[in-house]
């Protein structure tokens, strides 16, 4: 479901650089806002662990994917006519256990967004 401003997704994230860490995936609402003054947008999204949606069946997760919960705000802004600024702000919690800190910190600020990008590309 989705009109013009509101979207539900479903990410799915593999971590390559740890095989042994099971997929993870989020249901994500998110809802858009032009933002004609500055020439951009402004995109909020949130994950839900809700097992409906009034939109939307929402799946369970397949087997051996772990769901995570991601929270973000993306500011994109055309500045020129093959030109954007982007920027986000992110919180992910990724149901890891036992992992040490510095391994954490890498994932989620090095390999994890652009993981995510390249999940938004595809």
């Amino acid at each position: 479901w989705h009109s013009k401003y509101s979207k539900v997704i479903q990410l799915h994230i593999s971590l390559d650089l740890l095989p042994f860490l099971s997929p993870r995936d989020a249901i994500v609402y998110g809802n858009g806002f032009h933002l004609p003054d500055q020439n951009a947008f402004l995109i909020r999204s949130k994950s839900t662990q809700d097992i409906s949606c009034r939109h939307c069946d929402i799946p369970k997760p397949a087997k051996g994917i772990v769901r995570m919960d991601t929270e973000s705000i993306f500011f994109v802004q055309l500045l020129q006519k093959d030109v954007i600024a982007f920027k986000m702000i992110g919180r992910d919690d990724l149901k890891l256990k036992f992992i040490p800190s510095p391994l954490l910190n890498h994932i989620s600020q090095g390999h994890l967004p652009y993981e995510l990008m390249r999940t938004v590309k595809h």
